[in-house]
């Protein structure tokens, strides 16, 4: 494998932001016509892990698997005849003509460390080194995507492979893409062009019913990501003002708020954190009055309740909230919550000056965050963070709300191919696309590019490089990996791909946040039902953000009647009608999938 430039990882910072904030398609429908094959998801390594990795040295404990999705026996013969073409069919021919790819260029950033070289992207390299071709590719500058996108759409200029999902660009949708010619159905060609694409997909319901749109299209090569991955996100406490109090690790309500107590008695008042709109994120508090406050990056608290059939429920309508509401108006006025709490700009973590300043006592962040706010703390400090799991009313309740498994697949980053793509190309583009889920591409998608940023010994375990676990930039695992493999995009996702980066206290964060029934629901929704439901949270989210805020510092007082107004203005402004759409939609969606799965069983 060729090194890139060491100053090129400057660039992943960036990138991963914008990877894995980007919102993936609801799940769609597969089409009748191909036969769909009864395997199970694909097999993980059971073997015992070693202790955490923190130097370079440190090995891995599981093998990678030997393809995304492992060979069920009974595979039938042409599919395994599809397969031995897929491994002999690169290096490609000389003359074949070369396939034009999307590269999304982040910007001033790629600008100012690549210069003009897009091949430096990692993907790229892989591919050209894995196809023995020189790919030609066209860049989007992430900035001006909104605008070029459309236009290459209406020109028909759009090169022959996307390396991001369309619909974020094409309101009418994918089916409508596929039906104008702008992307191609993958459905009748990838069991044979793309076998392990094809036996990944088909060893889960939930993979097709993403993959594959309503009206029978398969327009995209979707990411996996393996359901033993734990949730790398939420709360996070201060284990040494616990010491110093002599209290234990709190677990209701109740608990935290004799933990905030004494945080205040021994001089860290105001020591909780809350995101400017007061609603911690994924239900981080409310989940334990069983009900949705989200409020994050525009969203409102619309969700289905487990533990009542399912039902599409609106958190501020439910009786619950009064009561979830209160207790946050009290904490405030007993000078437990962070008093300027309002005046945040960031949603998902606090500003490293409130670290520095020593004023956080409990937050909220990811597993990276969890290990670098040391860093915010001056040597000599006490600072000992630990991750907790969100509070319920009464020790054992179970969470049904909260951060769902990054499990199952997306549409994140999923690659497409063009209509421009001439026939006698499909069978390159497709099979090129298919690497990204052999063996081979597992490894590289997963964790980069070999001797660079992983090695493998000659039993075939995984280590990071020094490069990744003690980078010399003080750069943190996510973005390394997105510069150099991927975060979001067409491949499976091993559970091994952060396990053998995270230490100890890391591990035991994600298992901890990862304590909850949260069901998973994402639904298909047609572009006028999106519209509407997103014309009614716009307004409803404004009001909530405004009126929560007001209740919880008490500028409006939390009585019974001042609650009864606030309901009665959110269905005013639409809330009845935002859950009735909701549940059109999901009884829609259970229909369909009904429909899938009476022929996956076939």
């Amino acid at each position: 494998m060729k090194t890139k430039k060491y100053i090129s990882i400057l660039l992943c910072l960036a990138l991963a932001v914008s990877l894995l904030a980007a919102c993936g398609s609801a799940p769609q429908t597969p089409a009748a016509e191909e036969p769909i094959s009864s395997a199970e998801a694909p097999a993980q390594g059971s073997a015992e892990q070693e202790p955490a990795i923190e130097t370079a040295e440190a090995e891995a404990s599981e093998e990678v698997p030997e393809s995304a999705a492992e060979p069920e026996e009974a595979v039938d013969e042409e599919l395994e005849a599809a397969k031995e073409a897929t491994l002999s069919y690169f290096p490609a021919d000389p003359d074949t003509p070369a396939v034009t790819v999307a590269i999304k260029w982040f910007d001033m950033l790629y600008d100012m460390i690549l210069g003009s070289d897009p091949t430096a992207v990692g993907w790229y390299q892989w591919l050209t080194e894995q196809t023995g071709m020189d790919l030609e590719y066209k860049v989007y500058g992430t900035n001006s995507m909104a605008t070029t996108v459309p236009l290459d759409i209406a020109s028909g200029d759009l090169p022959e492979i996307l390396t991001f999902d369309l619909s974020e660009y094409y309101p009418a949708g994918m089916s409508a893409a596929v039906d104008e010619d702008i992307i191609l159905d993958l459905a009748p060609n990838y069991k044979e062009y793309m076998p392990f694409y094809y036996e990944l997909l088909n060893s889960k319901l939930d993979y097709l019913t993403t993959a594959y749109t309503t009206e029978g299209y398969l327009p995209y090569a979707v990411g996996v990501i393996d359901e033993n991955i734990g949730t790398d996100g939420g709360w996070i406490i201060r284990r040494d003002w616990l010491e110093e109090a002599g209290l234990e690790t709190p677990v209701t309500f109740e608990d935290w708020h004799d933990a905030l107590a004494a945080f205040k008695e021994h001089g860290h008042p105001n020591a909780l954190w809350l995101p400017y709109h007061g609603a911690a994120a994924n239900e981080g508090l409310s989940a334990g009055y069983g009900i949705s406050s989200n409020l994050t990056h525009g969203d409102v608290p619309i969700y289905f309740d487990a533990q009542d059939d399912m039902k599409v429920k609106f958190g501020p309508l439910e009786d619950a909230y009064f009561d979830y509401l209160q207790m946050l108006s009290q904490w405030y006025q007993e000078d437990l919550i962070f008093r300027d709490f309002y005046s945040a700009t960031e949603e998902d973590f606090p500003d490293s000056s409130l670290h520095t300043q020593e004023r956080l006592g409990i937050f909220t962040g990811t597993v990276g965050e969890l290990a670098s706010t040391v860093n915010y703390y001056d040597e000599g400090s006490t600072y000992d963070p630990i991750g907790i799991s969100a509070p319920r009313l009464h020790a054992g309740d179970t969470l049904y709300l909260g951060r769902q498994k990054a499990s199952g697949a997306s549409t994140r980053g999923a690659w497409s191919i063009t209509g421009n793509c001439p026939q006698e190309q499909l069978e390159t583009a497709m099979r090129m696309i298919d690497l990204f889920y052999t063996e081979e591409g597992t490894k590289f998608a997963n964790y980069g590019l070999e001797g660079v940023t992983y090695t493998e010994d000659a039993d075939g375990k995984i280590a990071y490089t020094e490069f990744v676990t003690n980078n010399p930039m003080g750069l943190p695992f996510d973005p390394i990996i997105a510069c150099y493999g991927f975060t979001d995009g067409p491949y499976y996702q091993t559970p091994l791909r952060t396990q053998i980066c995270y230490n100890d206290m890391q591990q035991e964060a994600m298992a901890i946040w990862s304590d909850n029934e949260a069901p998973f629901v994402n639904l298909t929704m047609d572009q006028e039902t999106l519209y509407e439901i997103n014309s009614l949270k716009t307004d409803l989210a404004t009001y909530l953000v405004e009126h929560q805020v007001k209740f919880i510092i008490g500028d409006i007082p939390v009585t019974e009647d001042a609650f009864e107004t606030f309901r009665q203005e959110l269905r005013d402004m639409g809330a009845d009608r935002l859950i009735e759409l909701y549940e059109t939609a999901y009884e829609a969606d259970a229909e369909n999938r009904a429909k899938i799965e009476a022929l996956f069983e076939g």
